[in-house]
């Protein structure tokens, strides 16, 4: 999560698919989706 000069929040996400074999060793790991978006909420708890 970021903080914007005008205020407000933008997040930005990755999610990756991990395959293991059955040693539990990695063989590859592939990016499947990005996703940026601005927030209309503030993210973060007051005190």
């Amino acid at each position: 999560m970021r903080s914007e000069f005008w205020g407000g929040f933008s997040r930005h996400n990755e999610l990756y698919r991990q395959i293991f074999n059955k040693k539990e060793e990695l063989l590859c790991e592939e990016l499947i989706v990005v996703n940026h978006a601005l927030m209309m909420y503030s993210p973060f708890l007051g005190e």
